[in-house]
């Protein structure tokens, strides 16, 4: 008789730990995708230049994102920039880690603020006196990353603007997939 108490014992426990468990979980519908990869492409304004012509401070750039959600609006990655020209003055080339707060997330519009640590080439073009170039140095930027909802839960499109190693200004047009 014992025995049978002991197993009454252990299956109401069990169902109710699970009815409680199954009654907290949120549903598949709540539930935000955890990665974020993100395709970039935009202009990079130079700040620092001998020459004021627009043609030689506008610099065309390509990057690539990918971001973990650590914790409800708080999120860690890494970008990779290139750029799109290969001149030996403007070459930068660098690698970046992120970490991001969602400062607004409503349903079609997105804004996050991120900033950024990592290394990257080091052209004459961020030195401010414009004579300096080391192959490899410091990177960082604040970014203020603007997204609108296309696809719920999948795909965004979005704007990012930057501040990057007080010497460049960059608008970049984005799409991200969320898995």
């Amino acid at each position: 008789m014992t025995l049978i108490k002991y197993y009454l014992a252990l299956l109401i426990c069990v169902l109710g730990v699970t009815t409680a468990s199954a009654d907290n979980l949120p549903s598949s519908e709540d539930q935000k995708p955890l990665w974020e990869f993100a395709v970039k492409g935009g202009t990079s304004i130079v700040l620092n230049g001998q020459s004021n012509a627009l043609a030689h401070r506008i610099r065309y750039t390509i990057r690539a994102e990918l971001a973990y959600q650590l914790i409800d609006r708080l999120q860690l990655g890494a970008e990779v920039i290139l750029p799109a020209t290969f001149e030996k003055n403007y070459r930068m080339i660098g690698v970046l880690v992120n970490a991001k707060v969602a400062v607004y997330e409503g349903t079609a519009y997105r804004l996050k603020i991120a900033g950024g640590f990592g290394l990257g080439t080091g052209p004459k073009i961020l030195s401010t006196e414009l004579d300096t170039s080391e192959p490899i140095r410091l990177w960082y930027h604040v970014v203020t990353q603007h997204r609108w909802v296309v696809v719920r839960k999948l795909l965004h499109i979005g704007l990012d603007l930057s501040f990057e190693n007080l010497s460049v200004v960059s608008g970049n047009l984005v799409f991200q997939f969320h898995f």
